[in-house]
């Protein structure tokens, strides 16, 4: 599919993205779709470099793309006690746990949590453990609602100065959301530029309104006051 020398600080990313395939092991492989988008990549894992958060998360696990640009990096930095979860309730089902058996055939595993169950469930209870996480990357169901309540728990659970991550922000469900937060939530999270990550192809991308990735720096605190303004979005 792609052939990038960027991608060598992991073999096994590298060879799912390059015959668009992941090994599932005893010989069997399934065909890779849908997978972040090397862009997408690219600027997750310089986020990482930048910023070097030891607790990481992402809605959505897959085939393991991002996962292994998370888990790859954190290595690379070499931080003790760092570690990345994945929420993900069809991993085993629907995804025949190709993202699993993917960190596992790159080693990546001893630092890597699955929670395999609904993130409306998932995240609240995360928040009642007095779990937080410096970057987070929200990838997971596009229902407008399903994005909602992932934004909702994630700004409480996203340390101060962290950033929070939409994939496909072209998608109506995303952008309705990515409004709500800009409208209402303008004093708790600052939009991130994000053009340092970016390859010549994204920046003119951008430049037509077209955008895969945004970003969000939380600046202030969670939750909002109780009277706080309502603006339409």
């Amino acid at each position: 599919m792609t052939q990038d020398s960027s991608l060598n600080f992991c073999p096994t990313l590298k060879e799912i993205l390059e015959t668009g395939y992941v090994n599932i092991g005893e010989g069997e492989r399934v065909p890779v779709s849908g997978t972040s988008t090397l862009n997408n990549i690219r600027a997750i894992r310089h986020a990482l470099i930048i910023e070097k958060p030891l607790m990481t998360m992402e809605i959505g696990l897959a085939y393991g793309a991002s996962a292994l640009t998370f888990l790859a990096t954190h290595a690379e930095l070499n931080q003790a006690n760092s570690q990345h979860f994945a929420i993900d309730p069809f991993q085993s089902t629907s995804w025949s746990s190709a993202g699993v058996k993917a960190i596992r055939s790159a080693g990546l595993e001893s630092n890597f949590a699955l929670i395999e169950q609904d993130s409306a469930l998932a995240l609240p209870q995360l928040c009642a453990e007095g779990a937080s996480f410096g970057i987070i990357y929200i990838d997971g169901s596009h229902i407008f609602e399903d994005v909602f309540v992932d934004f909702y728990f994630c700004a409480r659970l996203l340390k101060s100065k962290g950033l929070l991550l939409f994939d496909d922000c072209r998608d109506k469900h995303i952008k309705k959301v990515l409004r709500f937060i800009e409208s209402n939530y303008n004093g708790i999270f600052m939009k991130e530029d994000i053009r340092p990550y970016k390859t010549w192809k994204q920046t003119v991308g951008t430049a037509l309104g077209i955008q895969q990735l945004t970003a969000y720096r939380k600046i202030g605190e969670m939750p909002r006051a109780w009277n706080a303004e309502f603006l339409n979005f």
